[in-house]
């Protein structure tokens, strides 16, 4: 049993991120929440997974009597360290041998057979740290599964996966034993997995929390969502009109009332009394129109867009040359021979398994770029905190790229964020707020470059397909690194592809 009722979840200024929830999920569930970026959807994970932050206020209750396997965005800074044997035998980074439970490693093999994943992986004889993306969510899987949970909490387990993995996990969650809460940016992904959706929204300059569960799919759900929104859309159109209509009515009877009270003579009181009572009639009538007013439509958040640059890059200029070198990290060569052209406004996209060498490659080509003339990049890296530094406000970190505060906070407030939020620090910013306000500093900067390492990671599923359009519409060249298929069909006409360590381009449709 699964079950939620009437959950509200306040942060410290008020603003509620979930209000009156109830639901509660069968063994065939799998319910996908979405919302944009910083409107809670981790942290009712983390609440389901056992775990109260301090940040949040909550009333209402949840109660579960399944075991609950919970994945996590990321695993944690202090066992960067550690190898992959020590992470899923022990409880804690410094926890003895003396302590350590080794049964678990004969569990940790078991588990990563039954979830199809090289047991290799877990013999390993380096850090976590120097593992590819996609290796440490496989790490998290057979962690979670040693414990063989019935019941399914994964916090957006589809980031850093390759095609092959995205493929292994969806079968995964559709065969999984138990049901099954996640959330995914990938758009493709919720289409393949969810079969309800819980959406968690921040209306009207985030005066107003919209708490959504659907039942049905994914599609089928924004199919919905967007027939309401046109619909009430219509009324309020047409209740706008006739508001304008009837106020109009109301003001010429107030004139024309008002004009016959200054020309009646007092010889003629019983004729004031009654336009007396008639301008009181007309505004009472003024009064409770202005009161019922019109169906309003929302500020919904598909209208936070991304700052880009107002820039371009010229038609047939040589950007990069590559001919036959070599992909290597230190010593360890992970291409033999890589070739390439490009020239233009090139959108090349970067596909590969995971620790193929794409961010190697894709962080070469930052460094050869600087050699050009005429090149501005902006590179936008996976770990969002490289960039910046332990006082950083977002409001700093962009006046300190534009040199103007007025023109940081604006570019700011486009963004939908509050006062507040622009003077906290940029630490406690989602990492979707973080990437906006990066995106925003290149434009600041006049980029026409951007390199782009895992774009829509941290993007709600909505913010992905607004950036994809946006993305798609801007001259500048994009050479991007991405998993996310319907991101790759939407913006990219050139893919360069790392398989088994051999290179490969071609021409996209």
């Amino acid at each position: 049993m699964f079950t939620c009722t009437d959950l509200s979840i306040s942060l410290a200024s008020g603003r509620k991120l979930v209000d009156s929830l109830s639901f509660s999920l069968q063994p065939e569930d799998r319910l996908a929440i979405i919302a944009e970026e910083g409107n809670g959807k981790s942290t009712l994970m983390k609440l389901f997974a056992g775990d109260h932050p301090d940040y949040v206020s909550i009333t209402g209750s949840f109660y579960t009597d399944l075991h609950l396997g919970y994945l996590p965005q990321q695993i944690e800074t202090e066992w960067m360290k550690q190898t992959p044997a020590d992470y899923l035998i022990k409880q804690s980074p410094d926890e003895s041998p003396e302590q350590t439970d080794w049964n678990r490693l004969a569990d940790a093999q078991k588990a990563a057979l039954k979830l199809n994943i090289d047991p290799g992986l877990i013999d390993r004889d380096q850090n976590i740290e120097t593992l590819s993306g996609g290796e440490k969510v496989r790490l998290m899987f057979i962690r979670m599964m040693i414990d063989e949970p019935n019941g399914f909490l994964l916090d957006e387990p589809t980031n850093d996966l390759d095609q092959d993995a995205l493929e292994w996990i969806e079968n995964w969650i559709k065969e999984a034993d138990g049901p099954v809460l996640f959330i995914s940016h990938d758009a493709r992904f919720l289409k393949n997995c969810a079969t309800r959706i819980l959406h968690l929204e921040q209306r009207n300059k985030k005066t107003k929390n919209v708490t959504t569960l659907f039942n049905g799919s994914y599609a089928d759900y924004l199919a919905q969502r967007s027939s309401s929104l046109a619909k009430l859309e219509q009324i309020s159109a047409s209740e706008k009109r006739e508001y304008r209509a009837q106020k109009e009515r109301l003001n010429d009877l107030h004139n024309k009332v008002e004009g016959k009270l200054k020309t009646v003579s007092r010889q003629r009181p019983h004729e004031g009394a009654t336009l007396k009572k008639s301008m009181k009639t007309v505004k009472n009538a003024q009064a409770l129109l202005e009161e019922e007013g019109y169906t309003k439509t929302d500020s919904i958040e598909e209208e936070i867009g991304f700052i880009l640059p107002d820039t371009v890059f010229p038609e047939g200029k040589t950007l990069l040359e590559i001919e036959h070198q070599p992909l290597k990290i230190e010593d360890r060569i992970l291409v033999e021979d890589v070739s390439l052209s490009l020239k233009g406004p090139v959108r090349l996209i970067i596909t590969g398994n995971n620790g193929a060498g794409k961010t190697t490659l894709l962080r070469a080509i930052e460094r050869m770029l600087t050699e050009v003339p005429g090149v501005i990049t902006g590179y936008l890296p996976q770990n969002y905190d490289e960039l910046f530094e332990a006082d950083m406000s977002p409001l700093s970190y962009l006046e300190a790229v534009c040199q103007d505060r007025v023109r940081a906070g604006k570019a700011l407030g486009s963004m939908k964020l509050t006062e507040g939020e622009m003077n906290q620090s940029i630490f406690s910013c989602s990492s979707g707020q973080k990437a906006k306000i990066i995106l925003a500093g290149f434009a600041m900067q006049g980029c026409n470059v951007l390199l782009l390492d895992e774009p829509t990671r941290n993007l709600s599923v909505l913010s992905a397909s607004v950036f994809s359009r946006q993305l798609s519409a801007w001259k500048g060249a994009v050479i991007a690194v991405s998993h996310d298929r319907e991101f790759i069909e939407s913006s990219f006409t050139m893919q360069a592809q790392i398989k088994d360590q051999k290179w490969s381009v071609r021409m996209l449709d």
